[in-house]
């Protein structure tokens, strides 16, 4: 007993120093803390990969046909969770991270996998297991997980931002690393023009989402970025060209005039939630009129309450019949960390706050919800959830210390906020 009573003291003591690390001090710390400890646990020690969720075929809608198994690294997500990590000043998740990249030589002869085994391995073949009922008789259920061979343009810029942010955060860039790292903006240099899946995964069929492009420019502009502050090599007018030539065509076709928003893809007539995103990457910038637009449309168009879509399933083929799904959580703090960016504070307040009741008693969340009766959806508790709301909380605290100084007044405390990308 006395042993017992021991590692529960050491393991609360751990617990402890590492959330003492957590750099802020807004209105919402409890949920901020939750979240951190959150992805923490979503991290696989032995190798320093992170899960998009511990969970597998958890349905999208009760009854549906929308389960999935995230019980890998994706690259996307995994990015994304370091930059919530980094927007709280913890940087040493990154290390393991990025050392566990090396370990799946990415970018190699350009190979390149959207998602990998918590070990680094390569085999994640979706299978059905027709012999389960499924949560609720939730069917098909499904293990491994079929967006490996997709094409997602996007991955390229989540993962180069993230690497941006780890080496200004005082992480290594390596001769090795940067190799990869190169590799990849290249990749995104000859592929932007094409097609993919996106970051829904659309198993429909491959579209030109304006979304993948916006991230293909970040691939270029952080590894510019990258190789002017460290001194890295390479093809610097190819890359600069690249990166005009990427943001010229999303604003000249990503953008419609007629619904003041940009558009899911490319010439295209619909919104998608994702592009809430184009400010918070710097793609433009926050009050540049055309990010303000598509924030309002998206809110409009896609608000289902307090909650978000991804887009309208009667406007987007993704490829997946009779497939229902709830409100995605992610895009709804993605809509109040944009209100915040373009400085509508009190909206993204309201709704910021609206959300955290979507929480189970220990501030877990999932990765959708249903508006009507609150109950969790999806796999859970999910990363991409946790990690836009540490950015939401992050960036309403940043706009309120903006606000006051734009009054004269002080703000009392210290903020802890990481800087923008």
């Amino acid at each position: 007993m006395e042993r017992a009573l021991s590692l529960l003291r050491e393991t609360q003591a751990y617990w402890w120093r590492w959330i003492g690390k957590v750099r802020y001090t807004g209105a919402y710390p409890e949920a901020v803390w939750r979240s951190a400890l959150a992805l923490k646990l979503m991290i696989y020690a032995p190798t320093g990969a992170i899960v998009a969720a511990p969970t597998a075929s958890l349905p999208e809608a009760i009854g549906g046909r929308r389960n999935w198994d995230y019980r890998f690294t994706w690259l996307r997500d995994a990015s994304l969770t370091l930059f919530g990590l980094f927007q709280l000043g913890l940087h040493e998740e990154a290390d393991g991270f990025f050392g566990w990249l090396r370990t799946t030589g990415i970018g190699e002869g350009g190979r390149f996998q959207n998602l990998y085994r918590v070990d680094g391995g390569t085999r994640v073949a979706e299978e059905v297991l027709g012999h389960w009922s499924g949560y609720r008789r939730s069917a098909p259920v499904r293990i491994g997980n079929g967006a490996v061979d997709q094409l997602q343009l996007d991955v390229y810029g989540e993962l180069l931002d993230s690497a941006y942010l780890y080496a200004r955060f005082g992480g290594e860039i390596s001769q090795t690393l940067w190799k990869e790292l190169h590799a990849v903006v290249d990749m995104a240099i000859e592929c932007w023009q094409l097609p993919d899946a996106s970051i829904w995964e659309s198993r429909g069929r491959e579209l030109h989402y304006t979304y993948s492009k916006v991230m293909c420019w970040v691939a270029v502009d952080r590894g510019l970025r990258l190789a002017e502050r460290f001194g890295l090599s390479c093809d610097r007018e190819r890359w600069e060209e690249a990166r005009r030539a990427i943001h010229r065509r999303v604003t000249a076709e990503g953008y419609s005039r007629r619904l003041r928003s940009f558009t899911q893809t490319l010439g295209g007539r619909t919104v998608d939630a994702a592009l809430l995103r184009a400010g918070q990457v710097r793609f433009l910038e926050d009050r540049d009129p055309r990010i303000v637009s598509t924030v309002r449309v998206v809110a409009r168009h896609l608000g289902q309450g307090v909650l978000v879509s991804r887009y309208r399933p009667e406007e987007t083929d993704d490829g997946i019949q009779h497939g229902a799904e709830g409100g995605f959580l992610m895009c709804s703090f993605w809509l109040a960390d944009a209100l915040a960016h373009i400085g509508a504070l009190e909206q993204a307040q309201r709704r910021f706050e609206r959300l955290l009741a979507f929480g189970s008693p220990l501030g877990l969340m999932a990765e959708e919800a249903d508006g009507a009766t609150g109950e969790l959806l999806g796999n859970y508790p999910q990363a991409f959830t946790h990690l836009a709301l540490i950015g939401a909380a992050v960036n309403i605290e940043r706009a309120r210390h903006r606000l006051l100084g734009a009054r004269g007044l002080p703000a009392t405390g210290h903020s802890g906020l990481a800087p923008t990308t």
